[in-house]
């Protein structure tokens, strides 16, 4: 089994490192040469360049799991729809088509902030630039002679990104005074393992939310972490902003969201919620 992984970033390199470990022959694409995990060989090609796209090897299976280098629309559409469009283009090229692609999408095409439930049957009516670009690149897959899964991963934390478990314990968090929005979360190493689920799953649906079984009011989350680490509590903030855990307007609740399907798909969560995820990180 070979693999192609667009983007061997933060998930993609567990991805990949996860997949060569197991003895699968594993290509990670790149704008720039990068340091990858052992057993991944290096592609550098800029998926914006159709040119540098022409010799990429055989592969059987494909993930599209790059990030853009700015945040700006133009940055956003030249990667997620010149791109994607650039990469399908190359692997229909070959002899013999990949027979599967999961392409890594966002959470930000749902624009709820009451509080409510949320999967794949959920209405998307987002009119942010980022969400409408998401569903243009899904949409895009989705249209593609290879059969494609888009998966909608929720905010990914882990080792390296553990920025509210540092601001938590140098007494940088604040929690609100009013009641506080939800944090969907999932651990990079669940990212990684949904992905290679998916990739292997012999009759996958079109589209999964990632996310693990337990949206958190962010006020909980903060807590919880103190706990753990032994620390005092976040305090209570005074609205001014000071805190980026502040940040939310008034009567915002934001969403619920649901792994429902990916669990009954078959996977099962090495950090089922948040409390595993971050005890880890704590080594407690």
């Amino acid at each position: 089994m070979a693999t192609l992984i667009a983007g061997c970033g933060y998930v993609g390199s567990e991805l990949g490192r996860r997949l060569a470990a197991d003895g699968e022959a594993v290509w990670g694409l790149t704008p720039e040469p990068a340091d990858l995990p052992p057993g991944v060989r290096s592609i550098v090609a800029d998926l914006g360049d159709p040119a540098t796209l022409t010799d990429l090897p055989p592969c059987d299976r494909a993930v599209f799991s790059a990030a853009p280098r700015g945040h700006d629309q133009a940055s956003y559409r030249g990667l997620y729809v010149d791109g994607l469009r650039n990469l399908l283009a190359a692997l229909l090229r070959q002899p013999t088509a990949p027979t599967r692609l999961v392409f890594c999408s966002s959470l930000g095409v749902y624009d709820q902030q009451d509080g409510s439930l949320v999967d794949e049957a959920s209405p998307v009516t987002t009119t942010k630039m980022n969400g409408l670009v998401m569903l243009e690149a899904e949409a895009l897959a989705a249209a593609s002679a290879i059969r494609s899964v888009s998966v909608r991963l929720a905010g990914i934390y882990g080792d390296d990104r553990r920025r509210v478990v540092d601001d938590v314990m140098s007494g940088a968090a604040q929690r609100s005074k009013e009641p506080s929005v939800f944090s969907n979360l999932i651990h990079r190493d669940d990212c990684a393992g949904a992905i290679r689920h998916l990739l292997d799953h012999p009759d996958p649906e079109p589209l999964y939310l990632a996310v693990d079984h337990e949206p958190v009011p962010r006020n909980d989350l903060l807590l919880g972490i103190a706990e753990l680490a032994g620390v005092a509590a976040p305090p209570l903030g005074d609205g001014g902003g000071t805190s980026r855990w502040l940040r939310q307007r008034p009567g915002e609740r934001g969403k619920r969201l649901s792994s429902a399907r990916l669990r009954a798909s078959g996977y099962t969560f090495e950090f089922p919620t948040w409390r595993e995820g971050y005890a880890a990180i704590l080594g407690v």
